[in-house]
């Protein structure tokens, strides 16, 4: 009687559906800058900080810095230009596969692709290119050696050494410390911690697993008006296994 019952109360119910259209192109271009974020990783074969990518009804701008150990010819044409100009960068990247490569895009995103390649002059004016300078050079020198090299060059301003509370930050922290980077202008670096954990050692054979910290200057969490953090990291394998390279960069910044 209640399985009859039921039956016919199914029977009675008004079955609504709902229809979602969305536009195709839209849906695409997330597809196109993978593919472009791709094309360009295999082009560049330098260290590369993130690529931002820029669109307009009309064009595609792709804006990302890089750091090359540049010969003294180059370093004395960079000297001439601007910092970071189109003229300096189109001399160190090949214009031929360059023009190749926007073709290529151009004819993707049915629209005119611009490249902004702005080098970098030192690796440590960005956490990612530092990570993956780090990580390169792990494989052939001790991080004491790359450590040493770095922290000599590395020109910290203001600020007293203090201990540093990366770890402790909440994920919260970081949120608001990132989009707080998005709306001030650093002015000096005032602190650098790096961080490399996995299989490290450069004799073959050998499965032990060690984490080494190291940090210089100063990071001041408490003071977001005046302080900001970028942060990276990056993965890499050698002949023993993975590692992991972390790098932190605190910056002072414009009130």
């Amino acid at each position: 009687m209640n399985t009859a019952k039921a039956l016919r109360l199914k029977s009675k119910i008004n079955w609504t559906s709902d229809q979602f259209l969305f536009h195709p192109r839209r849906n695409r271009t997330i597809i196109y800058d993978l593919n472009a974020l791709t094309a360009l990783e295999h082009y560049m074969q330098k260290t590369l900080s993130d690529i931002t990518i820029k669109h307009t009804p009309t064009k595609v701008v792709f804006q990302q810095y890089y750091y090359t150990n540049a010969t003294q010819g180059q370093r004395r044409e960079l000297e001439d230009t601007a910092n970071g100009s189109t003229k300096g960068n189109n001399e160190i990247f090949n214009s031929t596969a360059l023009n190749k490569l926007k073709e290529r895009l151009s004819r993707l995103y049915n629209k005119d692709v611009e490249f902004n390649l702005i080098k970098q002059h030192y690796p440590y004016l960005n956490s990612k290119i530092l990570a993956q300078y780090i990580a390169l050079n792990a494989s052939r020198y001790r991080f004491r050696q790359i450590r040493r090299s770095l922290f000599k060059k590395i020109p910290l301003v203001g600020g007293n050494p203090q201990q540093n509370d990366l770890n402790a930050t909440s994920a919260l922290r970081w949120i608001q410390l990132s989009r707080l980077g998005q709306q001030i202008l650093p002015t000096h670096l005032s602190g650098v911690k790096i961080q490399i954990s996995g299989r490290m050692s450069l004799r073959k054979g050998s499965a032990r697993t060690s984490v080494i910290n190291k940090s210089i200057g100063s990071f001041r969490f408490h003071s977001l008006k005046n302080t900001m953090i970028d942060y990276a990291k990056v993965e890499r394998k050698n002949q023993n296994g993975a590692y992991c390279v972390k790098v932190w960069l605190s910056s002072s910044v414009v009130t």
